[in-house]
């Protein structure tokens, strides 16, 4: 798969994480809503960080502000990104949902840790492992 990363990495570190804010990469048009999870969305199993097709872009991410701490919101949108836009490049290519996102999301999982690694001393990565490994468990 194509990534770009440097374009990508160049994107979030632009991003103001503002309601609507437009994000493009790749061709790819993604709206940004931060927001606030609630307690019912937990009990639900619905992640703190998702996207979902839009009706005015092409993907809609949704970012629980409550959640996600403001130092690590950059590789945790950069996975968002990557992972919608290599999820439906993959389902052009033929694989199905669940294939397509599988390999979409470790190839998001790849780069957003090469972020963190470079955002971030050694104490910081650990801690975005740790975080990511409870995001990861806390979704559906």
């Amino acid at each position: 798969m194509d990534v770009n990363y440097q374009a990508l990495k160049d994107l979030v570190q632009g991003a103001n994480f503002e309601v609507g804010e437009e994000l493009l990469y790749s061709g790819v048009s993604f709206l940004l809503f931060p927001c606030e999870y609630q307690e019912r969305e937990r009990i639900e199993g619905v992640s703190p960080v998702f996207s979902q097709p839009s009706s005015i872009a092409d993907w809609d991410i949704y970012f629980s502000t409550n959640v996600v701490d403001r130092k690590f919101r950059k590789p945790v949108l950069l996975h968002e990104i990557l992972e919608a836009e290599q999820f439906a490049v993959l389902q052009e290519d033929g694989l199905n949902r669940i294939e397509a996102g599988k390999r979409a999301h470790e190839t998001a999982r790849v780069y957003d840790d090469k972020l963190a690694q470079e955002l971030f001393d050694n104490q910081g990565y650990k801690e975005y492992c740790t975080f990511r490994k409870g995001l990861l468990k806390g979704s559906k």
